[in-house]
């Protein structure tokens, strides 16, 4: 006995270990090289929104005043703007300077679920969720990109751990609710986020049975986050008590709200199937599905309170935030990996409870299902495992001429799958090999769908109507998994009673295929942004005035002053300025420019190759350049 307890005991500090050096990991990744090119391939506007996000701060520092012309990024993200404004009194303004604050997020990040999590959940639970956050390629990307995304998610976990540990002490609510204005002035986007905090204080579990306290928490969490934004925004009025600044919030505070519009029905219902971080969903979608029938087999007698309540409130969270991910019609990635962060919470608590529970429990608990609602868990153990036989009746319906991609033949062949997995699965219920497939096999084929999709160009993605691919790729995994599945019962891989081979294994997977993602760009790192901006700086020292039309974020490396204009606005000037930096091929401003000025350079930036559809990110990336050319006006075109 005492053998094993030594044993059991290093294994532990062997796990902390690994969990300390994911952690480790994970910040290097956001700050080496980070003054290199992005690489990549789901969005090239940082070429434009670096600098625009740090614009305002940069001019604070190198000239003492604020710069003209738009303001829109100014009034969505004034904290954001005055925090980087620090940032470059401390470092100077570089590129390096100006993707801090975001790379120092990102670690905040990790460091505080590390240290919120360590005690309530187990040392394989905790590596998994680092693992997720810590290595996960958009989290890594925006982590090193000037805009305010990855600050502002620290915020939002920041509050979600103060508002979860915060029951019966108003001291707590009130500072997750002045955090909050907070993170409001940081971007203000966070409004759409609050009305989730909420929801979460008043739902969340509580030790008392009445569950008193739910109404004095909302207004004290209330009161605490409305006076700091009230007391600012009346400041920051009689600070702007001229019509011209007025005028430019307001027409800026508009702006946003055009981006508000909802999504069309067909948009709504396709959004699972169709958006460009399938890869991770479906991947982290897997452990949510385990996590929650842990939860279920566990309540009420096999889990703790604190366990209870962070699986709740993060199910809330995830909940709430997809529905406005389904339902706004512009919500680009850098929104959407905010609900990474109650994803990462609710699987690692979920597989920690699992882990104690021991696959045998939720064997139990699905054998022991009955009636209507039992008939609905045997749908929800079953869907991954339909999702991944979906492909083959894709293929077998579009053998009959019907069109495998249009989305009432995806949705009916998930249901046919679906139907004859929950038919299998409720006559051999009682079987537990059986059951033990249907809760194994989804994890197998997400490992191997994972690594064909991440080591090589060719994906597999359930849902997916292409002949080639439905025809070959998923009956390979389902063969694979099965094999494999056999196997591991024969050698009692999938008997351990607490499930602790699981857990390491799936991190072990998730870190192979995160680092075979985001190594290439670290091991041959591009810096064409950073010696194009140096150059400009250069070429252009004591000249007159310069426009830039998309190529902010070219002025991080140098102190030229500058003006940011759209294509319309430059259109609609009167006196153009004396050089023009033009990103992309800007054909709005072509005519004028061809007409009164010449070019004098252009530059290739590096990026990484664009998808086309949905494919696998490449381990190798493929240049493909970003054009940006210098225009300067003629002499004998009129001013």
């Amino acid at each position: 006995m005492k053998n094993l307890s030594l044993r059991s005991g290093c294994k532990s500090r062997l796990t902390c270990l690994l969990c300390l050096t994911v952690l480790v990991v994970g910040v290097l990744l956001r700050f080496l090289f980070l003054d290199a090119d992005p690489q990549y391939s789901e969005w090239v506007g940082f070429v434009t929104d670096e600098g625009r996000w740090v614009r305002h701060g940069r001019s604070l520092a190198l000239y003492g005043t604020l710069t003209d012309g738009r303001d829109l990024h100014l009034f969505l993200a004034p904290l954001f703007q005055l925090s980087n404004y620090l940032v470059f009194e401390l470092f100077g303004v570089n590129m390096w300077a100006s993707r801090t604050l975001a790379a120092m997020s990102g670690s905040a990040i990790l460091i505080l679920f590390w240290v919120s999590l360590r005690q309530a959940i187990t040392p394989q639970a905790l590596m998994l969720g680092l693992a997720l956050l810590a290595l996960q390629a958009d989290l890594v990307i925006f982590s090193r990109l000037a805009v305010p995304e990855v600050p502002l998610m620290f915020f939002q976990l920041a509050i979600y751990f103060l508002v979860v540990s915060s029951e019966g002490s108003v001291r707590r609510l009130a500072a997750a609710g002045m955090l909050t204005a907070t993170a409001v002035a940081v971007k203000l986007t966070m409004l759409l986020i609050v009305p989730i905090y909420f929801a979460i204080i008043f739902a969340m579990p509580r030790n008392s049975p009445s569950g008193t306290g739910r109404w004095r928490d909302v207004k004290a969490f209330g009161i605490a986050m409305a006076a700091p934004l009230l007391m600012a925004g009346i400041g920051g009025y009689f600070y702007l008590d001229n019509t011209p600044a007025i005028g430019s919030a307001v027409e800026s505070l508009f702006t946003a709200v055009t981006f508000l519009g909802l999504s069309s029905p067909y948009d709504m219902v396709n959004f699972p199937f169709n958006h460009t971080l399938s890869l991770t969903y479906i991947l982290w979608a897997l452990g949510l599905w385990l996590s929650a029938l842990g939860w279920a087999a566990g309540y009420p007698d096999k889990i703790d309170f604190l366990s209870h309540r962070y699986l709740a409130t993060s199910a809330i969270w995830i909940t709430l935030y997809f529905s406005l991910m389904a339902t706004l019609e512009y919500f680009p990635a850098r929104y959407k990996i905010h609900i990474l962060l109650p994803m990462a919470v609710f699987i690692a608590l979920g597989m920690s409870l699992l882990q104690r529970l021991g696959i045998q429990k939720l064997i139990e608990f699905i054998s022991g299902v009955k009636g209507p609602a039992g008939l609905l868990w045997l749908g929800a153990v079953s869907l991954p495992a339909a999702a991944i036989f979906t492909p083959m009746v894709l293929s077998a319906l579009g053998s009959t001429g019907v069109d495998p991609a249009r989305l009432i033949v995806k949705l009916s062949s998930l249901a046919l799958a679906l139907i004859g997995c929950v038919c299998i699965l409720f006559k051999f219920k009682y079987n537990t090999e059986v059951v033990r497939f249907f809760l194994i096999f989804p994890l197998i084929g997400g490992i191997g769908w994972g690594l064909v999709s991440t080591l090589s160009s060719y994906s597999f993605r359930p849902f997916d109507g292409f002949p080639g691919q439905i025809a070959s790729s998923p009956p390979m995994i389902v063969v694979a998994s099965t094999l494999l599945f056999l196997l591991g019962s024969r050698l009692g891989w999938w008997r351990s009673s607490h499930g602790a081979r699981l857990i390491p294994l799936c991190a072990i997977f998730y870190i192979t295929i995160s680092l075979a993602e985001v190594g290439p760009g670290y091991l041959n790192p591009h810096y064409t942004m950073r010696n194009t901006s140096r150059d400009l700086g250069a070429l252009f020292s004591g000249s007159g005035a310069i426009a830039s039309i998309g190529a902010d974020g070219l002025f991080n490396e140098n102190d030229l002053l500058y003006e940011s204009l759209t294509a319309p606005e430059f259109n609609e000037l009167g006196k153009k300025p004396e050089i023009v930096a033009v990103a992309f091929y800007n054909k709005w401003v072509k005519t004028i420019l061809d007409r009164h000025y010449r070019v004098t350079k252009t530059y290739d930036l590096f990026n990484t190759s664009a998808r086309e559809g949905w494919t696998a990110r490449p381990v190798s990336f493929e240049p493909k350049t970003i054009p940006v050319t210098l225009y300067k006006k003629n002499d004998a075109s009129p001013r």
